[in-house]
């Protein structure tokens, strides 16, 4: 059964396409689950994929997700009819072997009868501290309060058009947070008590790409129990957009958020106070690699972070009633 698995996988890869019956690369498994069969996948990266048909019951709450795998819902259309499919996919490629054993079980139980909701739960559960690991500790206050300034951006990008999931590069390792063409856009989020003074981290974060733009969003919020904003809330408001699952959980996999439905990463909620867009052009107090010696750190040098205050950078504020069609301007 793994073998096959990592077979079809493979085929899914080299072709893109699969059997053309979804809108992702897919074959079936010819495993029956009473709904349909199981479907071999495979995600944006490659990551291979089960997709497993569960009729029109109530989604599952929790199927076991983890640091190294995501278990959840997603909708597909076959024949001109919306079909819901448990979902799994492993986001760490060096477990694609034990993702395969996992799979295998899945299938095997499927075939004994199994519906498919315990047929996947209880295999992840059975394989857990091999799949799923230890998980990483809580998430600090900083690290949930970016995440959230960062989707709550996102929330209206997809909202104007839902492939603006795609703008979201930072947690791919790129230099700014969002980038549409040449022009990017960098976030920074701040509680009241710091919302005069920004941390930058590096002198490349306030550079704008070449022969393009550079917007900073600075989004205020305050810790509140009964806030509006939380990174569960964001996530669903940005699936209901219209955003792709996969790429989400992709993008929020890569900073670390294992469960964003889940309780560590929801402990604390925030309200809105406040959204302010730059412009970051010539003049803006910045270190960008113009005011170094061939665009380099001086020798012996090997990171730089620094603070701006937001008080000398007045002149470059977008006027509030701006901001929507910045917004939309970015996305063109």
């Amino acid at each position: 059964m793994t073998e096959g698995a990592t077979e079809f996988w493979g085929r899914l890869r080299s072709t893109g396409t699969g059997d053309g019956k979804l809108e992702v690369p897919s074959l079936s498994t010819q495993v029956e689950t009473g709904y349909g069969p199981a479907l071999y996948a495979v995600g944006p990266a490659g990551e291979p994929r089960l997709l497993v048909p569960f009729g029109s019951g109530s989604a599952p709450k929790d199927l076991g997700s983890g640091p190294n795998l995501f278990a959840g819902v997603s909708m597909f259309k076959i024949d001109g009819r919306s079909v819901s499919f448990l979902d799994v996919v492993v986001s760490d490629r060096k477990l694609d072997n034990v993702f395969a054993e996992l799979v295998g079980e899945i299938l095997i139980r499927l075939r004994e009868g199994q519906a498919p909701v315990r047929a996947v739960s209880g295999t992840i559960s059975d394989f857990r501290t091999l799949l799923l690991g230890q998980g990483r500790k809580n998430p600090s206050m900083g690290e949930l309060m970016g995440l959230v300034g960062e989707l709550g951006i996102l929330k209206r990008l997809v909202d104007l058009k839902p492939s603006a999931i795609a703008a979201w590069t930072g947690p791919f390792g790129q230099r700014h947070d969002f980038r549409s063409g040449d022009d990017a856009l960098e976030v920074k989020t701040s509680g009241r008590s710091d919302s005069g003074r920004l941390a930058i981290n590096g002198f490349h974060q306030l550079h704008a790409p070449e022969g393009g733009t550079l917007l900073l969003a600075h989004i205020r919020l305050e810790r509140a129990d009964e806030g509006s904003l939380s990174v569960s809330g964001l996530c669903t408001d940005i699936l209901e957009a219209g955003a792709q699952r996969e790429n989400l959980i992709a993008a929020l996999s890569e900073i670390g958020c294992d469960e964003p439905f889940g309780e560590k990463w929801n402990a604390t909620r925030f309200s809105f106070e406040g959204l302010d867009i730059y412009r970051v052009n010539k003049g803006f107090p910045r270190l960008t690699p113009d005011e170094f010696i061939e665009g380099a750190l001086p020798a012996g040098v090997a990171t730089l972070s620094y603070e701006i205050d937001l008080s000398h950078a007045r002149d470059f504020l977008v006027s509030h009633d701006a901001t929507a069609d910045l917004f939309e301007g970015f996305l063109k």
